[in-house]
């Protein structure tokens, strides 16, 4: 995991709308078509009292963080993220493959419909929780965490790991 920006972002975990915010509108690696993301949560979530895909991703993160308050735990939740988002980049790519005018899920009937909506918002969703909580870590402990793609036998372990997550 790697942060090459022209400019660092401008807040840390204090304030995190505008971390997050900063991310989607600087960072080069987030899958940030948010006409996309925002179509996707509409569709998987509804308009639950106004909640936007942005804050619908800072409930997360902010959860996650919660969760996740120890170096190890968020080290091994990050490993995790990596796993879904290359999971998830992988299903995405392979059922646009199939569709050669693919464009947006909106012009695929259902099921097919959801199940892209659904690949979307994860992908993107996903990559920006990495991207920020990565950085929160980065910020926290000096240093990026050690991230990698968790291998088949790895999963059962790592996940038994994270499951004890301590006080909430």
């Amino acid at each position: 995991m790697t942060y090459t920006f022209s400019t660092l972002p401008p807040s840390g975990p204090g304030d995190l709308p505008a971390l997050i915010r900063w991310f989607l509108d600087h960072d080069p690696l987030i899958p940030n078509n948010l006409e996309i993301l925002e179509e996707a949560h509409r569709a998987l979530c509804g308009a639950e009292d106004g909640l936007t895909y942005e804050r619908h991703l800072g409930r997360t993160i902010a959860d996650d963080l919660r969760i996740y308050d120890s170096r190890e735990l968020l080290e091994q939740h990050l490993t995790l993220l990596t796993t879904v988002y290359a999971r998830t980049l992988q299903t995405l790519r392979a059922r646009a493959s199939q569709l050669p005018r693919f464009r947006s899920p909106v012009d695929l009937p259902e099921p097919e419909r959801r199940e892209m909506w659904a690949s979307c918002f994860t992908l993107g969703l996903t990559a920006t929780r990495l991207r920020v909580e990565g950085w929160i870590y980065r910020l926290k402990h000096g240093e990026l965490p050690t991230v990698e793609k968790v291998a088949p036998k790895r999963r059962a372990s790592a996940r038994a790991r994270g499951a004890h997550r301590g006080p909430r």
